[in-house]
């Protein structure tokens, strides 16, 4: 079955190759539960699988100068040829030219977050880390980068990983609704079911109407069903959710056991 919507990691339309090159980030749309799992590197079906459908990686400003950073002219032409190949939807021969930009001179910080992303295009998720690490060793204080580094981390189900690089990321743009998406999922996958995490998503859930369904599963490891069904019914009322068959079945079975219970009183 094919998913309802493209998804970043597995297919990018013309229009998501401009919002990179552009800066501005691609939201991966919720996949349907019967899919593979499009967060792990080798994908099978699991009941497992993270409740965090929505997650990105940004490739910052098109435009670097070259010559302010005294990039030799042939590592430059590299550069170029790079994102005429990912504009042109082939991200391998990209993934060449900034290699071979890198050979010619190691010294570009950017070129690292652009592999990183190119390869998570392509669910390289292992190479993508590798790439996210030495973009962040060269500038630790880049939000995007450790957003990008814990994105990778997540991906790979190092959720404790991701949970450190997202904090670091908020600490530098507190306003950053992906990363707190992704730090509320991430405490989450850890079964660190907190009032933080809690916070963490309903901060997010206008943005990501999928954070309804982790703090559903939230409170229902806390033990506040009828809360859980108000957060499944909240998702319930985005046209575009497309869960909507998995969690109307999850609303169902807590109104089976409590049919005339609404919302907790705070």
């Amino acid at each position: 079955m094919l998913f309802l919507l493209a998804t970043y990691f597995l297919l990018l339309s013309p229009a998501s190759f401009d919002q990179a090159r552009a800066g501005s980030a691609v939201i991966v749309p919720p996949s349907i539960s019967d899919e593979p799992d499009p967060f792990d590197a080798n994908p099978e079906p699991s009941a497992e699988a993270p409740y965090a459908r929505q997650v990105n990686v940004t490739e910052g400003p098109a435009t670097i100068s070259a010559a302010g950073l005294s990039i030799p002219p042939k590592a430059a032409k590299e550069l170029k040829l790079s994102q005429k190949a990912l504009a042109d939807g082939d991200t391998r021969v990209s993934i060449n030219h900034l290699e071979r930009a890198l050979k010619i001179y190691p010294n570009i910080p950017f070129a690292h977050n652009s592999l990183g992303v190119r390869y998570t295009y392509l669910r390289e998720f292992d190479r993508a880390l590798a790439e996210f690490r030495l973009a962040s060793a060269a500038d630790p204080k880049s939000a995007q980068v450790l957003h990008n580094l814990g994105t990778a981390y997540y991906l790979l189900r190092r959720f404790s990983e991701a949970e450190t690089a997202l904090r670091a990321a908020l600490d530098l743009d507190p306003n950053r609704l992906v990363s707190v998406y992704l730090l509320g999922n991430s405490l989450a996958m850890q079964g660190r079911y907190t009032a933080e995490a809690g916070q963490l998503l309903r901060k997010c859930s206008g943005t990501f109407p999928s954070a309804h369904l982790t703090l559903a599963k939230l409170l229902l490891g806390q033990g506040h069903p009828q809360d859980a069904a108000a957060e499944l019914r909240e998702y319930l009322k985005d046209p575009d959710a497309d869960q909507k068959e998995d969690a109307a079945r999850m609303l169902a079975k807590l109104e089976v056991v409590s049919p005339n219970s609404g919302p907790s009183e705070d």
